[in-house]
C-alpha cells in the first residue's frame, strides 16, 4: 500500500531534481535579494526613511549604508530558498510515490494535485518560517553595520531570548495561506 511505497528509497530522477532545484534557488536568491530587502523597506514605511519608489529605496540604501545592505539578510534568504525547494521536491517526490501517481503513471485529479499542493505547502512553510523571520528582522535593521553570519546570531539570540521558539513561527499563519 501507500506506506510500502514510501518506504522505497528516492531515484536518481528526484536527486538531481532536488539539486536543480537548489542550483535554481540560488540563482534567485542572488538576483532578487536587492528588491526583497527593497520590498521590505517600502512596506515597513516611517522611521524617517520615506522612499518615492523602488528605485530611490535601492539607490538611497546602496549610497547610504554601502551596496552590501542589499544583500541583508543573506544567510537566511539562501537558507529558506534551499529548504523550500528541497523539502517542497521531497515532499511532493514522496506523496506521488505513496499515492502511486509518480512519473509515467495516470494523471492524478485536480482535487489530488490541490491536495499534493496543499500539503506541500504547509511542510515547506513550517522549514521556511524561522529563516523569512530573521531575514525580514535583518532587512529593516537600517543601523546594522555587520550583516554577515555573527549579525544572524546576535538576532537569532534576541528574538529566542525575548519570545522563545515560538517567535521564530511568528507569521506562520500568513505564510502558510501563501
Amino acid at each position: 500500500g501507500a506506506c510500502q511505497r514510501l518506504r522505497h528509497p528516492p531515484r536518481m530522477a528526484d536527486l538531481v531534481d532536488t539539486a536543480a532545484g537548489c542550483v535554481g534557488a540560488t540563482a534567485c536568491t542572488l538576483g532578487g535579494l536587492p528588491f526583497d530587502v527593497a520590498k521590505a523597506r517600502l512596506q515597513a514605511g516611517g522611521a524617517g526613511h520615506a522612499y518615492s519608489g523602488l528605485a530611490d529605496c535601492l539607490l538611497t540604501t546602496a549610497r547610504t549604508e554601502g551596496a552590501l545592505a542589499l544583500y541583508r539578510g543573506m544567510v537566511p534568504a539562501l537558507s529558506s530558498a534551499l529548504a523550500e525547494n528541497s523539502v517542497g521536491i521531497t515532499v511532493q517526490r514522496s506523496l506521488r510515490r505513496a499515492l502511486g501517481v509518480d512519473d509515467g503513471g495516470q494523471r492524478p485529479s485536480v482535487g489530488t494535485e490541490l491536495g499534493l499542493g496543499a500539503v506541500t505547502g504547509v511542510f515547506t512553510s513550517v522549514a521556511i518560517c524561522p529563516f523569512e523571520v530573521l531575514k525580514v528582522r535583518l532587512q529593516l535593521n537600517h543601523d546594522l553595520v555587520d550583516a554577515g553570519p555573527a549579525a544572524l546570531l546576535r538576532e537569532l539570540r534576541s528574538l529566542v531570548g525575548s519570545e522563545g521558539l515560538s517567535g521564530l513561527y511568528r507569521g506562520i499563519g500568513s505564510l502558510v495561506c501563501r
